[in-house]
């Protein structure tokens, strides 16, 4: 949990003009305007709508819904709802400033290049009017796509290309939208980032609260201020490259504990909803249906930007009232809510929300439209990463999605962090051990506007873009590995609880030579619980362990508030060493002899008390790795971190820097054999520090370490891969030609690229020496097959280096079921001639709405003419679809009448 600092919304005021209709009145079309003739591919196309209708509230889509359908040029047909908007201007100020009176609005994000139609609509109580087709030509663009998960921890573009989320939270405005957000995500960018964590707070951009709080107008009345500041964020982040996580609601709108707000919220029944107490919010029908209709909205209004990375349901709804008792409930909510979205978001944003740590017991992970998961984690750890890195095994190994920390924080409060870590120390571990450490991006800071601003700390972020960016964790499908460590003796292991307020979820922990323990940090809880209150939560650790050389155990107490009159008993090998009263901010330590041992830590006291971490010295390796593997095991890639070097032995000891590890080496088994080229990368810069040709002959890749002070990064290739960072390769079918995309990183030592072509996947010849026409061979680069191969087309880039060594990329493959055939006439009057090659098909007229209004059973010989007679078709644009036998579609027409 952490300490949620509510800030002075800037007040403002305006009037939104609308019209009241009879409820007799029709809809009646005055104009429908499009705000560009010639939209790029998944660009935004915005339909300006000026009608007449019946209707008491224009956001209620069950008193009047405007929505219009689009129909590609390959006949795919796309639904979305319009939405009802009031426009602003900016002034010098950055303030809002109305223009013009209220309109309805359509947006969409066309996917297809070539001509699309589409037709628009409107439903009220009286009757649906629809407007003639209209049509519109979408050109080609660059745009990457929507983001999407895969069959790997991690995300993609619709392109293939990977997304690696890294960045912060930045929850709401301080002061005003405009100002504060053009000022940190400016920063953010400029050091490599491109994530974002969002709220629709009650503060921030909430579209419905209490009647009379500030612009509110209570339900299904949505804040238009609010509204168009979350406009022109997502229009800033797409000029930033930034994406973001759109957090729907939080936590303390429905809760009278923690962050309370249920007093004021709408769908309490004091304040004119229908949900008497917090949990009815869940379950109630009304508060259901009304929920949904703002979903809808969020969808029409914001669901056509690639740059929202995933809408999140909630924040943290384990701190919502009695979760225990309704958990079930919730997660009942969250599977409708989330089917809900999927329904209505043609472009099928990903879908997650969040609980807080692991030790949350929830079925809302296991939900076919639940993406991925999330992790939040505060804990006053002097090695945090090591908790992140925990919760993303845990969470990987349990669910089998991508998963995210998706904040993070040196304890509930951030108010001391200035002090405690004055160069953001551990948020440059955090990153770096999450993102090694296999989360589908870095852990999110949450300390935004407190910390990382004043403190000017989005210098982290650069070198950490830098390296990822060398690495295809999704083409290469990399995932966690255990090395071991060489070269050094024993040094201090400090494993910091992962677990909140609750029952510890185990009791038994083993922790290996490595300093590996199992199960993870976040199986052991960060509170110790006393004898006499919260005895339902005890559940004492016992860790079992080898010391190579005489040591001691410290159990370290936070410096916060503890629980009433503690005490902390420790025992080694069933034998009680210790029993003390707990002072916070206190380290109780026990000497122990070398060899295997048990140590219980207990509190036989009345209340809990909180412990920071468990230290066990001369027992750890001095390094901790952070090390992922490709699927394919000739590539590796990893972090390497001097475990004294973290905010807290920074600050015991004036700043002053550990000494660095030297001779150090890691083994990473499961390589296959053959030559690597082992690059080590500065974690300060980004830069390349040195580069080494190591050879594997027993599946083992033994790395001689630098010395580390701070920490260093690594990649690890098998020489005959690939001469090139070959970010992504892949291809799509469009009409009858094939493209293929690919995007290469970095390359050196490299003379020529070609593209090669198969029918077999063995026998290849060249199509085209590519980087002939290439300003540079880095880049994003596209190569269009105009004669494909009619079935299988197989490809591949063929890589020559300066010395004339050949390198193969992997294999695309696209199967081309190329028709010869033609359609004539067109325009045509009442009937159609098709002319195609032998086969039995199946041939679709659709109309611009969508509708298949007719259908025939083609049966094609030699030099054979099909003439086809729809019936009753009026003037218009239509479209022909060809189907084969297994229901591949064939081809596409477009036909005039």
């Amino acid at each position: 949990m952490k300490n949620i600092l509510l800030k002075r919304l800037c007040v403002l005021s305006c009037f939104i003009a609308t019209t009241t209709f009879l409820y007799s009145q029709a809809p009646v079309f005055i104009s429908v305007t499009p705000n560009t003739i010639i939209p790029a591919k998944l660009d935004k196309f915005e339909l300006d709508i000026n009608l007449t209708a019946g209707f008491t509230n224009a956001y209620d889509y069950d008193d009047i819904a405007v929505q219009c359908t689009f129909t590609s040029p390959t006949a795919s047909v796309y639904t979305v709802d319009g939405f009802y908007m009031q426009n602003y201007t900016l002034d010098v100020s950055n303030n809002l400033v109305p223009s013009g009176t209220g309109t309805f609005k359509v947006r969409f994000a066309p996917n297809e290049t070539g001509t699309w139609s589409y037709v628009v609509s409107c439903t009220n109580l009286a009757s649906t009017t629809t407007q003639p087709a209209q049509t519109f030509d979408c050109g080609a663009s660059a745009a990457p796509g929507f983001i999407r998960k895969n069959t790997t921890n991690y995300l993609a573009f619709d392109n293939g290309q990977q997304y690696i989320p890294i960045g912060e939270n930045m929850g709401w405005q301080d002061g005003n939208v405009v100002t504060d957000y053009t000022n940190w995500l400016t920063k953010l960018a400029d050091n490599g980032g491109n994530f974002i964590r969002v709220w629709m707070s009650s503060w921030a951009f909430a579209l419905e609260w209490k009647n009379g709080t500030n612009n509110y107008q209570g339900l299904k009345k949505y804040e238009q201020h609010n509204a168009f500041y979350l406009d022109w964020l997502l229009d800033y982040c797409k000029q930033k490259d930034v994406y973001i996580m759109l957090a729907l609601n939080n936590h303390g709108q429905v809760s009278t504990n923690v962050n309370p707000e249920w007093s004021n919220n709408p769908y309490n029944l004091v304040n004119g909803g229908s949900a008497a107490n917090t949990w009815d919010f869940f379950t109630d029908a009304t508060a259901k249906a009304l929920h949904k209709n703002r979903l809808r909205y969020i969808i029409a209004r914001y669901g056509y930007s690639q740059n929202i990375q995933s809408w999140e349901l909630f924040n943290e709804l384990h701190w919502t009232d009695n979760f225990e008792t309704h958990k079930n409930e919730i997660t009942m909510w969250d599977d409708e809510m989330s089917t809900f979205i999927k329904s209505k978001d043609v472009y099928k944003h990903l879908v997650t929300t969040s609980y807080g740590g692991t030790d949350i017991t929830t079925n809302t992970w296991d939900l076919a439209n639940i993406d991925f998961t999330q992790t939040h984690f505060y804990v006053s750890s002097p090695n945090i990463e090591t908790v992140l890195a925990g919760a993303d095994q845990t969470f990987l190994s349990a669910y089998n999605k991508p998963t995210l920390n998706g904040e993070f924080g040196l304890g509930p409060s951030g108010t001391t962090l200035s002090a405690d870590d004055v160069n953001g120390v551990h948020v440059h571990n955090a990153i770096w051990g999450s993102m090694f450490g296999g989360g589908l991006g870095t852990a999110m800071t949450w300390w935004w506007d407190d910390y990382i601003n004043p403190r000017n700390l989005y210098y982290h972020y650069q070198p950490l873009s830098s390296v990822v960016s060398l690495i295809n964790f999704k083409g290469d499908d990399y995932k966690k590995v255990t090395a071991s460590t060489t070269g050094v003796g024993g040094s201090d292991l400090t494993i910091s609880p992962g677990a909140g307020f609750v029952q510890a979820p185990a009791s038994s922990f083993t922790i290996d030579a490595l300093g590996d323990m199992t199960p993870g940090a976040t199986q052991l809880s960060a509170y110790m619980f006393g004898n006499i209150y919260n005895t339902s939560y005890r559940n004492p650790p016992t860790f079992h362990i080898n010391y190579p050389a005489n040591g001691e155990f410290k159990v370290v107490v936070t410096s916060g508030s503890q629980g009433t009159a503690p005490k902390v008993n420790i025992s080694l090998d069933g034998t009680e060493i210790l029993v003390q009263d707990v002072v916070a901010g206190s380290t109780y330590t026990i000497t122990v002899p070398a060899g295997a041992h048990d140590i219980k830590v207990d509190n036989l006291g009345t209340d809990w008390f909180n412990v920071s971490s468990y230290v066990f010295t001369n027992a750890g390796p001095p390094t901790s790795t952070y090390i992922l593997k490709s699927s394919n095991n000739f590539k590796a890639a990893g972090w390497v971190l001097n475990n004294k070097y973290n905010w807290q032995y920074l600050k015991n000891n004036s700043g002053v820097a550990p000494p660095p590890v030297q001779g150090s080496g890691i083994i990473i088994p499961g390589m296959q054999n053959g030559n690597y080229t082992v690059r080590f990368y500065s974690t300060s810069t980004g830069n390349l520090l040195s580069s080494a040709s190591i050879p594997v002959n027993s599946g083992q890749l033994t790395l001689a370490m630098p010395d580390i002070a701070w920490d260093i990064a690594f990649t690890a290739t098998e020489s005959s891969v690939l001469p090139i960072q070959l970010s992504y390769f892949n291809g799509e079918k469009v009409n009858q030609t094939n493209h293929l995309h690919f995007d290469i990183g970095e390359a050196k030592n490299v003379k020529q690229v070609y593209i090669e072509r198969s029918a077999d996947g063995n026998n290849f010849s060249a199509l085209k020496l590519l980087s002939m026409d290439w300003a540079t061979i880095n880049g994003t680069h596209i190569f269009i097959d105009d004669l494909p191969i009619k079935g299988n087309n197989f490809y591949r880039l063929k890589i020559v280096d300066n010395d004339g060594a050949e390198s193969f990329s992997s294999i695309v493959k696209l199967v081309n079921k190329l028709l010869k055939y033609s359609v004539r006439p067109n325009p045509f009057k009442d009937h159609i001639d098709l002319l195609i090659e032998p086969g039995k098909y199946e041939v679709q007229l659709i109309d611009q709405s969508g509708r298949t209004i007719f259908t025939s059973k083609v049966i094609s010989t030699n030099n054979q003419i099909v003439k086809l007679y729809p019936p009753g078709l009026t003037s218009g644009i239509y479209f022909m679809r060809i189907i084969d036998a297994q229901g591949i579609v064939l081809g596409s027409e477009k036909l005039q009448k």
